[in-house]
Formats: C-alpha cells, structure tokens, sequence
C-alpha cells in the first residue's frame, strides 16, 4: 500500500509541474539525414552541421530549412514544418500547470519527418 502511495504521489507531482508531451517525448526531435550520393553538406537553418549520414536534434516548435550541397550536383531544398498535436493539448487540460511548460519548451508540436534524405542530381 505504501509503494501505490508513493507511486500515486509521483504521477500527480509529474503531471503537475511537467507537461505531458515534455515528460514522453521532449522539446527536440533527433532526425536521421542522409542523401543519394552520401556525404553531402547538410546547412540546417543556415548553419553547416555535417556530412552526411549523421543524426541531429531540430527544436519541435521551430520551422527548418534543410540544405543539402555537394559539388558538381543541384543543391536541395527540404523545409520541414512543425505540426501542433492536439492530443497533448487535451491531457493537459486536467494539470493546471502542465499546458504552460508545453506551451513554452514546444513539445505540442511535432515536425512533419521522422528522417530526411536529399536526392541530389
């Protein structure tokens, strides 16, 4: 009885203080980048980050403008947008403090690819 006690009494100081989609799935999504050919120059938001394949977190509640570049190939253009989920919305209803921290961290939001590849040509 005790342990169901504790248990309980962690769940609500949880869902109090935290929001739902910050506790399971964060204010950042770790995307895959790869192209065809491999090891292009990945610009991601204007900042060169890296050949490719390699993986990289982009903030959930930001817009991203991916650029793939590699000599004697066309560069690529990916924009990847961010998409509110209105599933965390409505469980946070029921924390009166949860829906801020999810509001101001941007784990409402989701981006709309799991991973990104450039097909240069």
């Amino acid at each position: 009885m005790k342990n169901l006690s504790c248990v309980t009494s962690l769940i609500i100081v949880c869902t109090t203080f935290f929001g739902c989609a910050t506790i399971f799935q964060g204010s950042s999504k770790t995307m895959q980048f790869t192209s065809d050919p491999p090891d292009a120059i990945v610009t991601i938001d204007n900042n060169q980050i890296g050949k490719t394949p390699f993986s990289y977190p982009l903030k959930r509640k930001d817009n991203h403008l991916i650029l793939f570049r590699k000599e004697g190939y066309k560069d690529r253009i990916i924009n990847i947008q961010m998409e509110f989920q209105y599933g965390w919305l409505f469980l946070d209803i029921f924390a009166i403090y949860a829906w801020p921290v999810d509001l101001i961290t941007g784990a409402w939001y989701d981006l709309d690819y799991d991973f990104v590849h450039g097909i240069l040509e």
